[in-house]
């Protein structure tokens, strides 16, 4: 991003493939917490998503574009087969630095697989136990790496490395090498795409490594959606989708403090804020 692409500097801003959004990001949004957001109507929805609902938890399902007014913005085949790429940075309008990115296509074909791979290793480990955030919708398995917060009921619990991290059997000892080639994929990525969020990322880390902490946790999530929620990160996080079967609208992520959102693609990447209300669209 230092300089113009070559390939499409002279065409019409809409065809670069690199644009930006500029956003004023919207406050006062926690009464969206525990709703769904679908492009499918209540009684469509898949009957795992609503196992635990009850009528007396009164949390709708707001319609994407009905409800929310949100737009879409879609991936453009055609940029990324003459760039190999298409980026959107999310400039926020008090501070003119980039907040958010997300990228249509950031990894060739080889390291997609190798991702992919990783995520089917993992899926079969056991997954989260999610908080009330998620009792009315939720759907899948995700699965953490790195270093849990303690949830009481146990005696002597405490903040350390989730069990399974042990690498006490063959499978596990992958998983940790997995879990180092996503996350410098992540990161790289993200530190070519935005300094500024990359800077974020690694002060916070930073500061938990001092501890002799490892302050960062990789997920990952196989057939997963959530209501909408927040989390109390420090800082921001990275995401990627490496496969997508699925309806289009459905698996979508949302981030309800901007005013659109991204179709999703299978090899796609973005940043977001846990503190930004989010979430994913609920599947029929």
């Amino acid at each position: 991003l230092s300089q113009p692409c070559s390939n499409c500097s002279e065409l019409p801003e809409n065809e670069h493939c690199y644009q930006e959004i500029r956003v004023e990001v919207k406050e006062n949004l926690e009464g969206y917490i525990g709703s769904g957001v679908s492009w499918q109507r209540p009684e469509t929805l898949a009957k795992a998503l609503v196992s635990s609902y009850h009528a007396t938890d009164n949390k709708k399902v707001w319609h994407l574009t009905r409800d929310l007014g949100l737009r879409e913005i879609q991936c453009n085949e055609g940029i990324i087969q003459r760039c190999g790429v298409q980026i959107f940075g999310i400039i926020d309008n008090k501070t003119g630095e980039m907040r958010d990115f997300w990228i249509y296509n950031p990894v060739s074909p080889k390291l997609l697989e190798k991702m992919v791979g990783h995520v089917q290793r993992f899926s079969k480990l056991k997954g989260l136990v999610r908080g009330k955030q998620f009792a009315t919708f939720s759907q899948g398995k995700m699965c953490a790496f790195g270093e849990r917060t303690p949830r009481g009921g146990a005696p002597g619990d405490c903040h350390r490395l989730y069990d399974y991290m042990g690498a006490h059997s063959e499978e596990a000892l992958e998983c940790l090498f997995d879990n180092a080639e996503d996350s410098l994929i992540l990161s790289e990525v993200a530190r070519m795409t935005s300094p500024a969020v990359y800077r974020q990322i690694r002060a916070v880390t930073g500061e938990g490594e001092k501890i002799g902490l490892d302050s960062s946790t990789l997920y990952y999530c196989n057939n997963y959606t959530a209501a909408m929620h927040l989390d109390k990160d420090a800082g921001p996080g990275l995401c990627a989708l490496v496969e997508l079967e699925a309806e289009l609208h459905d698996y979508t992520f949302i981030n309800l403090g901007y005013d659109f959102y991204f179709a999703p693609r299978a090899n796609s990447m973005w940043s977001f804020r846990g503190s930004d209300v989010h979430g994913t669209t609920l599947p029929a």
